[in-house]
C-alpha cells in the first residue's frame, strides 16, 4: 500500500509540476522574444528584487511547517490558526517596502515593483506556506490540482500580454497565475479543517511561532541576496542588455531544476521521519556520478540549438553563459539536501550563519572574477557557480563541526 501510495504521489506531482514548468518556461521564452533583450533585462531586474525581498513574508515558516506536520509535532489546524494573521501583516509591510524601493530608486517603474511585489508575496509568502501544509500531510494530489488552477490564471494573463506586449502586461500575467490558486487553497484548507474566520487571527501565538524560526527566515533572506547580488552587479556594471542575456541563460536551466522540485516534494517529510536511518552505498554514489556526467555532456551538446530555437538569434550571446550555468542544478540539489538536513535536525543557527557568510563570499567572488575577466556577465556567471560550490563546502564543514561537538557532549 505504501509503494502504491508513493507511485500515486509521483504521478500527481509530475502531472502538475511538469505541466506548469513547461507552460511557465514557454511563457518566459515568449516574453523574452517580444520584450527584446534590453527590456527583458530590465524586467528581470525588477522581478529578481521583488522575488528576493518577498521571502521575508514567509520568514522561514514553510520549512518549519512541513517538518512539524510530517513529524507529528503540530496539526494543519494549529498551523493555520497560528500563522494567518501574522502572514497578512508581514505581507503588507513587505509590499510597503516595495513601494519605498520603487519610489526611491526607479520611480518610472514603481507600478511594476508593486505588481510583481504582490505576485511574489503571494507566491513566496502565502502559496509556499499552503504548499508546505499539503506536503507535510503528503497531499500531493491537492497541490497538483492547485497548480493546474495556477495555469488557468497564467493563460488568461498570457492573452493580456500578447495583446499589449509590455512589462505591465507581463507583470499581470504572473499576478493572475498566483491569484487563482490562492483563492482555491484558502477555501480548500479552511473547509478541510473546519476553521472559522475568527480562528485564523491569533496574533499572540503568531508572534511566538515566528520567534521560533526567525533564524531560518533571515537565512532565507540572505540566501535570496546571493541570488540578487549578481543581477544587480551585471545591471549596474554592464547594463540591461547584458542582464537580459544572463537572465535568458539562467531561465533556460529551469527545466533542469525539475529534479530539485521533486526533491523538495519528498525530502523534507522523508528526512523529518527517517533521519538517522539514511545511508548511501557505493553503487548509489557511482550511479549519481554517472547521472551528473551524462547531464553535463548532453546539456552542453544541445545548448546552442536550444537557445536558437527558444529565444532566437538575438540571444545567441547567452550561449557561453548557459554552458556554465548548467552546473547550478547539480549544486542546487546538494544545497537542498543540506537545507532539509539542517531544518530537520533543527540547526537553524548553522543555516543562518552559513547564509550570511555566503553573501560576503558572493561579493568577494564577483569582485575577484570581474578583476580577472573583462566581460562582466561572464565574470559574474563564473562567480555564481563557484560561490554555490563554496557554499556547499562551508555547510559540510559546519555540519561536521556541529556533529563532533554533539558527540563530545554526549560521551
Amino acid at each position: 500500500m505504501e509503494i502504491r501510495g508513493n507511485i500515486k504521489n509521483i504521478i500527481y506531482m509530475f502531472g502538475g509540476e511538469v505541466l506548469i514548468k513547461a507552460v511557465f518556461f514557454i511563457a518566459n521564452a515568449i516574453l523574452a522574444r517580444f520584450l527584446g533583450v534590453s527590456t527583458y533585462g530590465e524586467f528581470s531586474n525588477i522581478f529578481s528584487i521583488t522575488a528576493t525581498i518577498s521571502f521575508l513574508a514567509d520568514f522561514g515558516s514553510s520549512t518549519v511547517v512541513t517538518r512539524d506536520i510530517a513529524s507529528g509535532k503540530r496539526s494543519p489546524e494549529e498551523v493555520l490558526k497560528v500563522y494567518t494573521k501574522a502572514k497578512l501583516e508581514i505581507s503588507l509591510l513587505v509590499l510597503f517596502l516595495f513601494a519605498i524601493i520603487g519610489f526611491s530608486f526607479d520611480r518610472s517603474n514603481m507600478h511594476l515593483y508593486l505588481l510583481l511585489g504582490i505576485y511574489n508575496i503571494i507566491q513566496n509568502g502565502v502559496l509556499l506556506f499552503y504548499y508546505a501544509i499539503l506536503r507535510g500531510k503528503k497531499a500531493f494530489k491537492e497541490e497538483s490540482l492547485s497548480k493546474l488552477i495556477n495555469l488557468s490564471g497564467m493563460i488568461v494573463g498570457f492573452g493580456i500580454f500578447i495583446f499589449f506586449q509590455n512589462m505591465v502586461a507581463a507583470s499581470l500575467m504572473y499576478l493572475l497565475s498566483a491569484l487563482f490558486p490562492l483563492f482555491y487553497l484558502y477555501k480548500y484548507l479552511n473547509k478541510k479543517y473546519s476553521l472559522k474566520f475568527e480562528d485564523l487571527w491569533n496574533k499572540v501565538q503568531s508572534i511566538r511561532s515566528f520567534h521560533l524560526h526567525w533564524k531560518i527566515g533571515v537565512g532565507n533572506f540572505f540566501e535570496g541576496l546571493t541570488q540578487i547580488i549578481p543581477i544587480i552587479a551585471i545591471n549596474y556594471l554592464s547594463g540591461a542588455y547584458s542582464l537580459g542575456l544572463f537572465s535568458a541563460a539562467y531561465r533556460l536551466i529551469t527545466p533542469f531544476l525539475l529534479l530539485n522540485t521533486i526533491a523538495n516534494y519528498f525530502l523534507m517529510p522523508y528526512i523529518a521521519e527517517n533521519y538517522g536511518k539514511i545511508s548511501l552505498s557505493k553503487k548509489k554514489i557511482l550511479a549519481g556520478i554517472l547521472l551528473i556526467v551524462s547531464y553535463i555532456g548532453i546539456s552542453y551538446l544541445v545548448s546552442e540549438p536550444l537557445i536558437k530555437v527558444i529565444y532566437g538569434l538575438d540571444y545567441i550571446g547567452a550561449l557561453h553563459l548557459f554552458r556554465i550555468l548548467i552546473l547550478l542544478p547539480i549544486f542546487d540539489i546538494f544545497a537542498l539536501v543540506q537545507m532539509t538536513q539542517l531544518a530537520s535536525r533543527e540547526r537553524e543557527k548553522t543555516y543562518l550563519f552559513s547564509s550570511i557568510a555566503n553573501v560576503f563570499i558572493t561579493v568577494l567572488m564577483i569582485f575577484i572574477a570581474i578583476s580577472l575577466i573583462e566581460e562582466t556577465a561572464l565574470a559574474v556567471t563564473i562567480a555564481v557557480v563557484a560561490n554555490r560550490f563554496i557554499a556547499i563546502l562551508l555547510r559540510i564543514i559546519l555540519n561536521k563541526i556541529y556533529d563532533n561537538k554533539y558527540e563530545k557532549n554526549n560521551l
